[in-house]
């Protein structure tokens, strides 16, 4: 079993915003206010290929439709980032695994920090 963030999603499917949001040791939000550059990529587990490769993503500020199909806003305070996947991303079932990069005052960061976003593509019936 694993504790790292999650997305479940099935083949194809696209218009659904993946979301991460970080947090403090604490349990509250990462203020994400001034974050600027959000990418995103993605490779399959146990690749380096990347089936994603440093593809625009933004910081959560409004209204998304997420993976379990809610809709939620965020704000800059609420530390969320988000990438839309298109259909090339979604088009091949399987495990990979996810990264945000962004900067932050100028300095490269890259999110999740202590692992990577768990992404389960799984096949259309």
């Amino acid at each position: 079993m694993s504790n790292r963030p999650a997305i479940y999603i099935t083949q194809g499917t696209v218009g659904r915003a993946w979301a991460l949001q970080l947090l403090t040791d604490a349990g509250t939000p990462v203020d994400l206010t001034g974050v600027t550059g959000v990418t995103f990529s993605m490779v399959p587990r146990g690749s380096t290929t990347r089936k994603v490769d440093n593809q625009a993503g933004v910081l959560g500020a409004g209204t998304y439709t997420l993976p379990d199909g809610s809709s939620q806003t965020f704000a800059a305070t609420d530390g969320v980032l988000i990438y839309q996947p298109v259909a090339g991303d979604v088009d091949t079932p399987g495990e990979f695994l996810g990264e945000f990069t962004y900067q932050v005052g100028g300095q490269p960061v890259v999110d999740p920090g202590y692992s990577h976003l768990e992404i389960h593509i799984k096949p259309a019936i």
